[in-house]
């Protein structure tokens, strides 16, 4: 039987929940549950989730935007897996805040281009303060290929509603452009950075819709621990 217990509201903009098994999710308990006044917030916590039998995916109303909470097994990573050659990829830390802030313009560029009904007023609202507040206090690295930006990766001592402070990703993008055998280098190349420097329990926030990011992180052990919803109605 699905149990869901009020967790937490944030102000008046969202509120949490703890949901003892996320598979009974739908579209029926979600609408049964109070959702913030004046807020489209609605998150769940649970145990994270293991993935060793199949794949994680919440399938709901197209109403709502599904964000899902991966979580690293304690600090930092586990594994790796096998070692991929380089293939002309490079990764390296900005040369300059300047630099770093024009490589975040490069990427949130492209998602609000291809990102859908995710470009909501919430995440663009959400941008502008991670760039005014957070971008400078980040950990990143930039995808080069032949001498251009082709991503941007970074990570940021973080404490949030749910945890203590942990290393919150909170950029993970590749740019068009990159063959197969480039993405995977930049993602092996990325992941050992992430080994090499993460400190706390690594959390990251991955789009429904972006399935390179998701099978990139549980590829790194990472294990599924909470879904943020967003009502487009509401936006």
């Amino acid at each position: 039987m699905v149990k869901v217990k009020l967790y937490k509201r944030i102000k008046d903009a969202a509120i949490l929940y703890k949901i003892n098994d996320i598979s009974g999710l739908n579209n029926k308990l979600i609408e049964s549950l109070e959702w913030p006044e004046n807020g489209s917030m609605l998150g769940f916590v649970f145990k994270p989730v293991s993935l060793d039998k199949k794949p994680f995916r919440v399938k709901l109303s197209s109403k709502y935007i599904v964000n899902v909470g991966y979580c690293s097994q304690g600090k930092g990573l586990k594994k790796l897996g096998k070692s991929v050659p380089q293939a002309g990829i490079e990764i390296r830390e900005p040369k300059s805040f300047a630099e770093l802030k024009r490589v975040w313009k490069l990427v949130e560029n492209y998602y609000c281009l291809f990102g859908g009904k995710y470009v909501t007023k919430a995440f663009k609202k959400e941008g502008k303060v991670f760039e005014a507040k957070y971008l400078k206090k980040t950990r990143s690295v930039i995808i080069i290929k032949e001498g251009k930006p082709m991503g941007l990766f970074s990570m940021l001592a973080y404490k949030g509603a749910l945890e203590k402070t942990h290393d919150l990703m909170a950029i993970h993008n590749l740019l068009p452009g990159l063959s197969a055998r480039e993405r995977n280098s930049a993602y092996y190349q990325v992941a050992k950075w992430i080994k090499e420097n993460a400190t706390k329990q690594v959390l990251v926030y991955v789009s429904d819709f972006d399935a390179a990011s998701r099978k990139f992180f549980i590829g790194l052990g990472f294990s599924p621990s909470r879904v943020i919803l967003e009502r487009l109605d509401k936006k």
